[in-house]
């Protein structure tokens, strides 16, 4: 956790949680595989940190069935394959926004997933949902990504903007300024 890298605090934590069988435990460890998952692009481990997202949350869930951290991330990892259905896990997703309209792993997931199927008009109400409770980096791109796809070039400049002042990454605040001149060409 301390430098940042998922996929072994998720095997860490996982060992931990079968060990203690600690709903922290398992919440952690799912959370963490979630996280691996999507900061790979291989495959064949993609599926590994999904199968083991699902233990740990299914784990979790029996210990809190009312957890709606341990509900949410369930229904990501279903939709990342977990579950042959994938419609499955963006209703656990939007059951939890049922539940908890602000709910930031339900709301940022199911604003990506819409992205993903180009539903980008469902995207922008989950990210603003986000920024309107903390403003961040992570949904201030997506926000931007979802304007550009709409046509809406002027409010992507802004979310571009805002994106960039909150980054503390020299490098990618100069990739958000070559998004904003795309923009404004």
């Amino acid at each position: 956790d301390d430098v940042n890298q998922p996929a072994p605090a998720a095997f860490y934590y996982l060992e931990l949680a079968r060990k203690n069988d600690n709903f922290d435990d398992w919440l952690k460890a799912g959370t963490r595989f979630n996280d691996a998952y999507r900061f790979t692009q291989d495959s064949t481990i993609q599926a590994a940190f999904v199968l083991n997202a699902v233990e740990a949350f299914q784990h979790a869930t029996k210990l809190k069935p009312d957890n709606l951290d341990a509900q949410a991330g369930l229904g990501v990892a279903d939709v990342n394959g977990g579950d042959p259905m994938p419609m499955t896990g963006i209703g656990m997703l939007l059951g939890v926004v049922a539940k908890d309209p602000n709910n930031r792993v339900a709301n940022l997931n199911l604003g990506m997933f819409s992205m993903k199927s180009g539903q980008y008009d469902k995207a922008v109400p989950r990210f603003k949902t986000m920024i309107a409770q903390k403003p961040e980096v992570e949904p201030y791109f997506y926000l931007a990504e979802s304007y550009k796809q709409l046509g809406m070039k002027k409010e992507a400049i802004e979310a571009y903007q805002k994106c960039k002042e909150l980054t503390p990454d020299p490098d990618f605040g100069k990739r958000v300024d070559d998004f904003i001149k795309e923009l404004k060409n």
